[in-house]
């Protein structure tokens, strides 16, 4: 997909640019890079005010938000509408048919510092696939909604 090559381009540039930047110190490289990403995420606000009083703009903005591109520049800039343990729930629902399929139930317990804590119960818990499932099933769906979390823990 051409935006997700785009975004792994700019995520390697930015990257590149970050080395120069420590190697130069360049402070006013630092300034411009961050001067953009403040216009653009103005710009993104500006679109979702526009969105929020115009007829059928909460239907655009549900589409926008289920594109994990657009997601994640709405996320980068503080602007995803739907709260982070929202969108952590929807994952969650998302992957519950199969943890309920083997007898499971998972909770979340906290999310903290990027950092989701899960409880698994039910048959599943203790298991060695429940470990195997909460990696194959809960972090892809989480993964996907909120790219912002670093680390999912299962609790006991």
């Amino acid at each position: 997909m051409i935006a997700d090559r785009r975004a792994l381009d700019v995520e390697e540039l930015t990257g590149r640019v970050e080395s120069l930047l420590r190697a130069a110190n360049s402070r006013a490289a630092d300034e411009l890079v961050q001067t953009l990403v403040t216009l653009y995420g103005e710009g993104l606000r500006r679109v979702l005010d526009a969105l929020a009083g115009a007829p059928g703009g909460a239907d655009v903005l549900d589409r926008l938000c289920s594109d994990p591109f657009v997601s994640s520049l709405l996320i980068v800039h503080d602007l995803h509408p739907v709260p982070l343990a929202q969108r952590i729930e929807a994952a969650l629902d998302k992957a519950r048919p199969y943890i309920h399929s083997h007898g499971g139930k998972v909770e979340v317990v906290a999310i903290e510092g990027g950092v989701v804590k899960l409880r698994m119960s039910g048959t599943c818990d203790g298991c060695p696939a429940s470990s195997a499932t909460m990696k194959l099933n809960i972090e892809r769906e989480i993964a996907r909604v909120a790219p912002e979390i670093l680390e999912v823990r299962s609790v006991t």
